[in-house]
């Protein structure tokens, strides 16, 4: 018998020893195998040209290229050099005219009378003027409106005008005025008509209701000083003649003048006029700006505006 044991216990010690070497045994179907979770690559923060904080960062797994966050460039800074500083244009801007002619328009043909309609800002002396005058120079109809509005408001002119003609036709002019409390004129707007002793009224539409001249400067009631007044600003034409430019005291005397050529080509142009003044004290004066009719004696259109001077 122990023979027998000593074999026994030989061989199950090749055996022990056999089991200790042996590989390790691969899952079998439908065995579930756990994966170790993917290695996390984060991508160091890349600054940004010019910045001085970091870029945000990126992460990748394996098997995947790593993609970047593109960081926007930053603006250049703008430099302005000295003296080169941007300034505002002034652009003038028409206005509505300080008379208004709604009708008859321009050219008009109109036999034995007319109906006058018209706006107008009466000045200080409350009044409103209206005025046809032929080509003979003879007054046919000259009235003052008055009204109690307030000042600078708007007042409607309208009446009907009768005329007898010693010809068949004339040419005629259709004016409008207002003043200020010193007699000084302040607006003239004016038409062309043509006036007829028989046949059929033919009324024409009005034209432009804008101002012919738009100014820069001086503005409204400004204040001037060390004897030297610039205009600055656009005009219209009415005709040929030469745009007037005046300056006015109280008494309506004229401090100073220019006469300003109008252009061959027409159209709306620009214009500056110097005007000298001498005074010893400070004192309101009126600016005016008119251009005399090319066909009838007198003024055709005018503007202005009051000043305030000072020596």
């Amino acid at each position: 018998m122990k023979p027998q044991r000593s074999h026994f216990l030989a061989c199950l010690l090749v055996l022990s020893l056999a089991g200790c070497a042996a590989p390790r045994s691969q899952p079998g179907p439908g065995t579930e195998t756990t994966a170790a979770p993917a290695a996390t690559v984060t991508v160091p923060p890349s600054p940004g040209p010019g910045s001085g904080t970091p870029s945000p960062e990126a992460s990748a797994t394996p098997g995947q290229a790593a993609v970047e966050t593109p960081v926007p460039l930053p603006i250049p800074p703008v430099t302005i050099l000295p003296g080169r500083s941007p300034t505002p244009t002034r652009t003038p801007k028409p206005q509505r005219a300080l008379i208004e002619i709604l009708s008859p328009g321009p050219f008009s043909k109109v036999v034995d009378g007319l109906s006058l309609q018209a706006y107008a800002r009466p000045g200080g002396d409350h009044r409103i003027g209206v005025t046809l005058v032929d080509e003979t120079g003879r007054t046919l109809y000259e009235s003052h409106y008055t009204y109690t509005t307030p000042l600078d408001s708007w007042a409607f002119a309208g009446d009907e005008i009768a005329f007898d003609l010693p010809l068949a036709a004339l040419f005629a002019r259709l004016q409008v005025t207002t003043q200020d409390e010193f007699g000084r004129l302040m607006a003239v707007g004016s038409v062309h008509l043509i006036l007829l002793s028989d046949g059929y009224d033919e009324i024409n539409p009005p034209g432009s209701l804008a101002e012919r001249v738009t100014l820069v400067r001086p503005g409204l009631e400004a204040e001037i000083g060390g004897g030297l007044l610039i205009v600055e600003g656009k005009y219209s034409p009415a005709g040929a003649q030469p745009l007037q430019v005046e300056l006015l005291d109280e008494a309506g005397n004229i401090l100073a003048s220019r006469s300003i050529p109008i252009p061959a080509a027409g159209g709306t142009a620009p214009f500056v006029a110097d005007l000298a003044y001498s005074l010893a004290a400070q004192s309101r004066a009126r600016l005016s700006l008119y251009q005399m009719d090319d066909r009838l004696p007198g003024i055709f259109y005018l503007y202005s505006r009051e000043v305030l001077l000072d020596p």
